[in-house]
């Protein structure tokens, strides 16, 4: 017996969901140091990683995860008749694309298939509607200096430094202490080209994205090895002592105490911060010339 393509992709959504082997959703509280349940607390939604799936389905008709395309570069050409951002084709510069559906690259491709109005970017919309910036322009999400991270992140730098080297994510953790400095006409720029429908970036020369490598480059992220899965497994699984290592039924415990203490569902960076971090505060701000310690100090602080 074999699955159709929709029935594959639907067994496999309802298991990306949080369910288990037997595709059931299991939800289960952390275990206390004797090997015991918590009796009251957060439960946490539990679920197995994507190797424990096996789907056996036929080749001969097998789902189709891309399909190569061969697309011609353009501009973008603002047609002030009806106040829309249109693809000005030429012919020649060919580049292959593979893209989830067939692509239309007919020469009045726009006007035969009409596109949904969420495909057009930010651009599109503030010519149309004739708005602007405006004059003040707030970015949320920024990197801010927090009271206690930066010497918390040194002590784990120096304290494990094999271990995050190992993990190739030492040069991630290692710039997470400066700030980063960005031009608002820049940022501006980038979401007036952003296409919310394809995650793409709408560009004179057709549309591009942020690669893989543009976030090992920009972030110090490892692209290579397993992929990484969040998930919790079940405890079963969890305190398996070949399956997955001591650290993470701990922080599992730790995380759930810390909720019942500040009678919360979340725990903030300030609340981990203070658990993990009982050592001396020594910047007040980036910068040398905001330490705190004396220099003395500062040696036996960074020994």
């Amino acid at each position: 017996m074999t699955m159709s393509n929709t029935e594959l992709l639907t067994n496999l959504r309802f298991k990306f969901q949080g369910m288990n082997v037997d595709g059931q959703i299991c939800t289960q509280r952390a275990i206390d140091k004797a090997g015991k349940e918590f009796a009251t607390g957060l439960g946490y939604r539990r679920s197995s990683p994507l190797a424990s799936l096996n789907y056996n389905f036929s080749f001969s008709d097998p789902p189709t995860w891309f399909l190569p395309s061969k697309v011609s570069s353009g501009h973008l050409d603002f047609i002030p008749e009806d106040g829309a951002i249109k693809v000005g084709r030429h012919q020649g510069d060919l580049f292959q694309a593979y893209t989830l559906m067939k692509v239309n690259n007919e020469a009045d491709g726009d006007t035969k298939f009409k596109v949904d109005i969420n495909f057009f970017p930010l651009l599109h919309k503030m010519i149309r509607e004739k708005t602007d910036w405006g004059l003040s322009v707030k970015v949320t999400g920024c990197a801010t200096f927090q009271v206690g991270v930066l010497e918390w992140t040194e002590t784990t730098l120096r304290t494990y430094e094999n271990v995050l080297r190992q993990a190739d994510i030492y040069g991630a953790v290692a710039v997470s202490r400066y700030p980063y400095k960005y031009s608002s006409n820049v940022w501006k720029a980038f979401c007036e080209l952003w296409g919310p429908l394809t995650n793409t970036f709408h560009q004179g020369n057709g549309e591009m994205s942020i690669s893989l490598y543009d976030l090992k480059v920009i972030g110090g992220l490892p692209i290579l090895g397993a992929p990484y899965e969040e998930f919790i497994p079940p405890n079963d699984d969890l305190y398996k002592k070949e399956a997955y290592p001591s650290t993470l039924p701990e922080l599992l415990r730790i995380h759930s105490q810390l909720c019942k203490f500040y009678g919360q569902k979340h725990i903030f960076w300030n609340q981990w911060l203070d658990h993990f971090y009982r050592g001396k505060i020594v910047y007040a701000g980036y910068g040398e010339k905001n330490q705190q310690m004396s220099p003395n100090e500062q040696k036996i602080f960074k020994a």
